[in-house]
């Protein structure tokens, strides 16, 4: 893999794309979510997420790398994450609430609780240690995959195997561009999935 492919990789996989893809793909899958959620509010589900997980982020760090706040879009220095981080952990709790007043299936407010709880992990670990939010995204969507397997007995073996090879895809990526230590890596991937599938499986949230 050359350093180009690894960007695109890191591009096309950015972490706040995650929730949004997790979701579609779980309710789009063999689960009880498919038929118990109208089309109009899956549509609506995913425009908030989007929004909340990815575009408004986003949003920030394009605006800081505008007023030259940050080096790089990449965030690759630490201390440079923690305001990004900052603005994601708010807008994913934003997320979570919103999820929380809907009514839906309460395995998605747990799903979301997980999924703040370990962005705001990140946000916390940012403050001393570098770890790869890149990572902790996939984990997370594994986590959230094998949760749902478990408890619902759901056919999604495919998916997770897929999404354990997107995993080595991504955290060979982050590798390649020196962005992450091999420490870094795990710590992420580990971090994201126990996030999720605990907060599934023990119904938190």
């Amino acid at each position: 893999m050359n350093r180009q492919t690894a960007q695109v990789l890191s591009y096309v996989f950015h972490p706040g794309i995650m929730p949004t893809l997790g979701l579609f793909l779980l309710l789009q899958g063999d689960t009880y979510l498919k038929y118990s959620i109208g089309t109009t509010t899956k549509n609506f589900l995913y425009l908030i997420i989007f929004l909340n997980t990815y575009l408004f982020p986003a949003l920030m760090v394009l605006i800081m790398r505008y007023r030259n706040t940050i080096s790089s879009m990449q965030l690759l220095d630490r201390k440079e994450r923690i305001i990004p981080m900052a603005v994601a952990s708010f807008f994913y709790l934003l997320t979570y609430l919103l999820i929380k007043k809907l009514t839906l299936p309460s395995v998605l407010a747990s799903m979301f609780f997980g999924l703040a709880l370990s962005v705001f992990a990140v946000f916390f670990i940012t403050l001393k240690y570098k770890i790869s939010a890149h990572m902790t995204g996939i984990g997370g969507l594994i986590g959230a995959f094998v949760g749902f397997q478990l408890l619902f007995g759901a056919q999604l073996s495919p998916w997770v195997v897929l999404l354990v090879l997107v995993w080595g895809v991504i955290g060979t990526a982050r590798l390649k561009l020196k962005a992450h230590s091999n420490g870094q890596i795990v710590v992420g991937s580990v971090l994201g999935f126990l996030s999720i599938f605990v907060s599934i499986y023990a119904g938190w949230g």
